[in-house]
């Protein structure tokens, strides 16, 4: 375990944990709960293999991107072309046109039509709005309206084409990927990555004792050296697991993907056990993801659970911890810096 856990300490040198505590990073494995330990036994990763079906615009649009957002803001540049060459619209087309409505479904749902040089094109309800939006195009013939139109089209098409794609399913303790949690993932980050104003998060993931982290890699990803360069996790959720049988399932980066969430649960929780209600009391010291309760999702391990059983065996879960190390020197840190994972005497030596 230790040999594991040295190799990547060069690694987190690259990303500006310099001289990195062995003794931490090995504590954080050897102290999890029994409940962790229980369902990894002797190893740091469990890995299985899930295969699905993703948007092609995963591929082919930044994660970055508000996708609505752009697809309405290219609706309005047409329908502002579209005047510009003499188009006269009724009133609420562009409404309906830059409504969620437009990018789920791609149906009208009231009639419309738009006026051109004395020619009218209709748009019944229950048509497509593509279709809608070609006719106006075919009918102005404007080159410019017709490169918008194409942009529209292609962004609808991606919103609507699904490819295959094989990966697999880690759940994992290696502190390697505690402190990578929102890095190196598949073009996607968050405050918990090193240099983000919340890495403490992830050190205080690292060294909660209930702390897992689940995550998907695709096939096209995938290597065998993952613990000294942590793998492209293209999705994940962090996953507090404690003794009294309570788990907690954390937000789900960079998106909610219901078959990987799925899995997860019937990973961690036999279909015989009695689900628990929502907990009632979570503490998130450094790690606040799970403080709100539309981030999170509850159930119960407890094989021998009885359903007149009182609940609150497992209603207090603790995620993340109170006495956070040091990642260099390995002592208690006094007023943390959210942004960093070391104390203040550590971050004057330059370690960074």
């Amino acid at each position: 375990m230790r040999g594991t856990i040295e190799k990547s300490q060069n690694y987190l040198a690259k990303i500006g944990i310099r001289d990195c505590n062995t003794e931490v990073l090995l504590n954080s494995v050897v102290n999890k709960s029994k409940a962790v330990k229980d369902l990894f036994g002797d190893k740091m990763m469990l890995i299985y293999d899930v295969n699905m079906e993703v948007k092609e615009d995963m591929e082919t649009i930044p994660l970055a991107v508000n996708k609505e957002a752009l697809l309405k803001t290219l609706v309005r540049l047409f329908f502002a072309l579209a005047e510009r060459e003499g188009v006269t619209m009724e009133e609420g087309l562009e409404l309906e046109y830059t409504s969620s409505n437009f990018i789920k479904t791609n149906r009208f749902i009231k009639s419309h039509s738009v006026s051109f040089d004395g020619k009218e094109v209709d748009m019944p309800s229950g048509s497509r709005m593509m279709k809608g939006l070609s006719k106006i195009a075919d009918t102005v013939k404007s080159k410019d309206l017709n490169s918008t139109y194409v942009q529209i089209d292609k962004m609808i098409t991606a919103n609507n084409s699904f490819k295959k794609v094989k990966g697999k399913l880690v759940l994992s303790i290696l502190p390697l990927d505690f402190l990578t949690v929102s890095s190196d993932s598949f073009g996607w980050t968050s405050c918990v990555a090193p240099g983000g104003d919340y890495f403490i998060g992830a050190s205080a993931l690292l060294q909660s004792k209930d702390s897992i982290v689940a995550y998907y890699v695709r096939e096209s990803d995938w290597h065998e050296n993952y613990h000294s360069v942590p793998l492209k996790k293209s999705w994940r959720r962090v996953v507090t697991l404690n003794n009294n049988g309570g788990i907690l399932l954390g937000v789900e980066y960079p998106r909610k993907i219901s078959l990987l969430s799925d899995r997860l649960k019937e990973i961690l929780v036999d279909k015989d056990h009695i689900a628990s209600e929502d907990f009632s009391t979570v503490v998130g010291l450094y790690y606040n993801d799970f403080k709100k309760a539309s981030h999170m999702e509850s159930f119960s391990l407890l094989s021998n659970l009885e359903k007149d059983q009182d609940y609150q065996d497992f209603y207090n879960v603790g995620v993340g911890v109170y006495e956070l190390r040091c990642l260099c020197c390995g002592r208690p840190i006094i007023m943390p810096t959210l942004s960093s994972v070391v104390c203040k005497a550590c971050e004057t030596v330059d370690i960074f």
